[in-house]
């Protein structure tokens, strides 16, 4: 057997393997397809290891790139408030000297009205027509419904498999 094969190739190899190792009508077993067989979950052991071996690789790099990421993420935060803060101070001391307008070489500063925006002074006191609701399914008393023999109407349980390395 070719060791280079492709998983999937092997996976197919493996099956095949598999329909030939008994005679349907004597029962006997196919010693070269028995044989072929033990080779063939030996090389798709090597294969699957690799391939696992592999893609933790991957997960480092994508771990150290996402604490990175992470990092960059906190320290724009705070270049982002620093600027806030500074624009604050800046609106506030313009209004309090009636500044409206600084002119120089690299740039313009200037006050600028916005549009009205709406303040939410006590949420309570805001009338029901507006406000929005949002509906979200409880799959978990959907779960458990259905696993105590309830039929759910638009549901059902499903079993997946997922790859677990220890």
């Amino acid at each position: 057997m070719n060791t280079s094969m492709k998983l999937y190739e092997i996976s197919n190899e493996y099956q095949s393997l598999v329909n030939e190792l008994y005679n349907e009508e004597t029962g006997e077993i196919n010693e070269i397809a028995f044989a072929n067989l033990k080779n063939i979950k030996d090389t798709m052991q090597n294969k699957c290891i690799n391939i696992t071996k592999f893609f933790k690789e991957i997960e480092y790099r994508k771990e150290a790139i996402e604490s990175e990421r992470k990092k960059l993420e906190a320290r724009e935060k705070t270049l982002k408030r620093q600027i806030e803060h500074l624009k604050s101070y800046l609106l506030d001391n313009m209004q309090k000297c009636d500044i409206n307008k600084i002119e120089c070489p690299q740039f313009i500063i200037s006050l600028k009205q916005n549009p009205p925006s709406v303040n939410i002074v006590d949420e309570l006191d805001i009338d029901d027509q507006y406000k929005k609701v949002e509906i979200t399914l409880d799959k978990a008393k959907i779960s458990s419904d259905l696993k105590s023999g309830k039929e759910v109407k638009g549901a059902e349980l499903v079993r997946k498999y997922s790859i677990q390395i220890r």
